[in-house]
């Protein structure tokens, strides 16, 4: 075998470039860690899916969607998902029913607990009692400039994290707020006694929707300075020329709307029975949510993060739909009325959808392939046993309550749940404020009639969280005890 010699300069050259070798690598090994440390590591359980499938909101905020739920509040980032139950970390103990950006920081508003911010991976919580909110129960949150504006069940007020000031609305208007929507210089309230609008310097003027009389309003959306209202009567558009556009109740599949998105198309309608395009042209269709939702859902929120549409519905989870990226949503216009299609050439229905589901159950299936970044679609779902409830962790199901009683079980839960809508005098519906009228009416008609109410026809359909449902049924069965 032939042998190297290497002569002393030679040495020497090999000596220096080793150790500059082993500096270089001395000085990459740090900046390696800190980028591993920089990298994102707050997963909440294991990063496995939403808090639970019963989407009560959806609201874009710093690239990510997040998803408000009756069990707390999801946040779906590009890459990860970061949630929070309710209690966790600050989060207030309720129904996390509106979301919003506003200030550079994420807002929850609460079904009985009030307002929530985001702070560091903590939440802090605003009042009735702390802050001076008119109600603890909020149901919508729209920003206006540094102001944060809250409706509630009680009225509607701004918020800059300090100052709670309340903004009186006229007469029979005084009461629950139920959606809001703004833009760069006005918010709207919708209530049960119509829409109003309210400038940055909180002055209120009636919006005329060209009903009378003026109707409750369940969806709000402004865009371009036009106005998009719904309710019992249909969808109303109202320009800044005053001019109107309606799509009539009967166009509709549910007149029982939760969210209005405006897109170039016309406005897209989140309604009990599944999500609805009202076309530009005057037209109605239903929109395909793809995978295996064969059957309409009840869509509950709407958010578009540049191409994607976000669909959150009661129980089925949060759907992306990958439609086309097709600049800034203008609404219907006053003249030519571009129509770009929800649906591939040929008709058939949007196949790219990705379900996001609760720990422990699979994603619906989607492509083969992503077509904007090649990598594969989810995993398709597990079916070698029986699906477990939304609300199961690790399908292991959790035990069944028992010696339930009003006072102690039932109470509580009704008025952190239940009261914003059943309340004598400011909601609709059987009033819950009265225990002993409650636990009669129980008695006497038993629990087929509310569950019946529950059912996907039923007007509380999605409104009832199954924990809940559940424990009205053994309370009911156990004798309604008190």
């Amino acid at each position: 075998m032939e042998r190297t010699t290497m002569l002393p300069g030679q040495r020497c050259l090999g000596g220096f470039l080793a150790l500059a070798l082993a500096i270089a690598l001395v000085i990459a090994l740090p900046e390696a860690g800190s980028g591993q440390a920089a990298a994102p590591t707050r997963f909440f359980r294991g990063n496995s899916g939403l808090v639970d499938n019963f989407v009560n909101q959806l609201a874009e905020w710093q690239g990510a969607v997040a998803v408000g739920t009756q069990n707390g509040l999801t946040l779906i980032h590009p890459d990860r998902m970061e949630s929070w139950k309710r209690g966790e970390n600050g989060l207030p103990d309720a129904s996390v029913r509106a979301v919003a950006a506003a200030g550079g920081r994420l807002w929850a508003g609460t079904h009985g607990h009030g307002l929530a911010r985001l702070d560091g991976g903590r939440w802090q919580v605003f009042t009735q009692a702390g802050a001076g909110l008119p109600d603890d129960f909020v149901n919508a949150l729209a920003p206006l400039g540094n102001r944060l504006f809250v409706g509630t069940r009680e009225g509607l007020c701004t918020f800059d994290g300090l100052l709670c000031e309340t903004i009186r609305l006229p007469g029979a208007a005084a009461g629950p707020v139920t959606c809001l929507a703004a833009d760069a210089a006005t918010v709207v309230a919708g209530t049960p006694a119509g829409a109003f609008r309210v400038t940055v310097d909180r002055q209120v003027t009636p919006v005329a929707l060209g009903l009378s009389p003026e109707p409750a309003v369940d969806a709000l959306a402004l865009d371009a300075g036009m106005l998009f209202a719904a309710g019992e009567f249909g969808l109303v558009g109202l320009r800044p020329d005053g001019s109107r556009q309606a799509w009539g109740r009967d166009r509709f599949p549910s007149t029982r709307f939760a969210a209005l998105l405006p897109i170039e198309a016309g406005v897209l309608c989140a309604t009990a029975r599944g999500l609805v395009l009202a076309r530009s042209d005057g037209g109605v269709e239903q929109v395909s949510l793809g995978g295996d939702l064969s059957s309409p859902v009840a869509v509950t929120g709407l958010a578009r993060t540049g191409g994607p549409l976000w669909v959150g519905t009661a129980g089925a989870g949060v759907i992306r739909l990958a439609l086309p990226a097709v600049g800034t949503a203008a609404g219907p216009a006053v003249g030519a009325l571009p129509t770009p299609p929800l649906t591939p050439a040929g008709g058939s229905p949007l196949t790219d959808v990705v379900v996001f589901p609760p720990p422990g159950m699979a994603a619906t299936p989607g492509r083969t392939g992503d077509p904007r970044t090649g990598g594969p679609s989810p995993a398709p779902p597990d079916r070698s046993e029986k699906p477990r409830p939304y609300w199961t962790q690790g399908r292991v199901k959790p035990p069944k309550p028992k010696n339930v009683r009003f006072f102690q079980d039932i109470l509580p839960v009704m008025v952190r749940e239940c009261q914003a809508c059943h309340t004598t005098g400011t909601g609709k519906g059987f009033p819950l404020n009265d225990p002993q009228m409650v636990i009669g009416y129980f008695k006497k008609a038993g629990f087929s009639r509310f569950a019946i109410d529950c059912e996907e026809a039923g007007g509380m359909f999605g409104k009832v969280d199954p924990k809940t449902f559940q424990l009205i049924q053994v309370w009911v069965k156990e004798g309604c005890r008190e």
